[in-house]
């Protein structure tokens, strides 16, 4: 019986991703964010950010169709509609959070990576998961109960 070269990386069966791509290069899904339509949100009264998602949709769609499996849409809301986010561009303050009644984005998940497309972030574009959840959304433990998530 000949044996098979066993990977220094898992594989998780149980979900079907295999985590063994991460040396495979992302997709550049939008070259910059300058060159992405974008529906400013500073008005207090509407929210464009879903909007802003539909035409990363959109263009995803027409340059990188076979990517939209890997495309996934996250609508951030509670049911006091008052999500504080982080490191959002309509804040006064540098550290100061803006409270959105819903927040919408744009995930790219093709392995065991995850990129966060957020137009109205003051991130790097993209985020990986993991930074964009850590600085922009910090932890419940610092809110008012009204403002968890």
């Amino acid at each position: 019986m000949a044996s098979m070269p066993q990977s220094n990386k898992l594989q998780r069966q149980d979900t079907g991703i295999t985590p063994l791509s991460t040396t495979k290069p992302l997709i550049n899904l939008f070259p910059q964010r300058s060159d992405c339509v974008y529906t400013s949100c500073y008005c207090r009264s509407i929210c464009c950010s879903e909007e802003n998602v539909w035409k990363l949709c959109q263009e995803v769609n027409k340059t990188h169709s076979t990517e939209l499996q890997h495309s996934h849409i996250v609508f951030v809301s509670n049911d006091r509609r008052t999500v504080p986010l982080w490191r959002q561009r309509a804040s006064q303050e540098e550290d100061k959070p803006v409270i959105w009644d819903y927040h919408v984005l744009f995930l790219y998940n093709p392995d065991d990576r995850c990129l966060v497309y957020d137009l109205e972030s003051e991130l790097p574009f993209p985020t990986h998961f993991h930074k964009y959840v850590t600085e922009t959304f910090r932890t419940d433990h610092i809110l008012k109960p009204e403002y968890f998530r």
